[in-house]
C-alpha cells in the first residue's frame, strides 16, 4: 500500500501533478517520485483514492480533481464542483474508489498521478493505492 499527504498548504497550478508526501509505502510494486508521480511497476488492479481540501482556487468557477495513468485522464475518476462566490471556505473533492487495470507498455511501469483543472492552495490531503489480491 502507498499512502501520501499533504499537511501544510501547498500552492498548485491548474493541471500540475500533486505533490504527495510519501508516509507509507508497503508494497515494493510501487515507487513514489518527488513530483507527484507514482509508479507502478507490476500489472494488476488497484484500488486509487485521493482527496484534498482546498482554497484559494478561482471564485465562481467550475474545478475538479482527476486521477492520471501515464498521462492520460482515467475518465471515471474525475469529482467537479462549481466553487462559489467567495473563496474563504476550504472545498473538499474526493475521487471515486476505482480499480486501475495497469497493462504498461514501456519498462513495466505505470505513472499514476492526482491533478487539479484549476489553480488553488491545498491545505490537507490523501492519496492512497492499494493493489488488489
Amino acid at each position: 500500500m502507498y499512502k501520501g499527504t499533504i499537511t501544510t498548504s501547498t500552492a498548485v497550478t491548474a493541471n500540475q501533478d500533486i505533490p504527495f508526501n510519501t508516509i507509507l509505502n508497503t508494497n515494493t510494486n510501487t515507487d513514489p517520485s518527488e513530483n507527484g508521480v507514482i509508479k507502478i511497476r507490476k500489472s494488476g488492479f488497484y484500488n486509487v483514492e485521493a482527496s484534498v481540501v482546498m482554497t484559494g482556487y478561482t471564485a465562481s468557477t467550475e474545478i475538479s480533481l482527476q486521477l492520471f495513468a501515464n498521462g492520460k485522464a482515467i475518465d471515471e475518476s474525475i469529482v467537479s464542483t462549481v466553487a462559489g462566490a467567495t473563496n474563504t471556505n476550504p472545498l473538499t473533492l474526493t475521487t471515486a474508489i476505482i480499480p486501475v487495470n495497469v497493462q504498461p507498455y514501456n519498462a513495466n511501469i505505470a505513472d499514476i498521478s492526482v491533478k487539479l483543472s484549476g489553480p488553488a492552495t491545498i491545505t490537507s490531503g490523501v492519496f492512497t493505492i492499494q493493489q488488489l489480491k
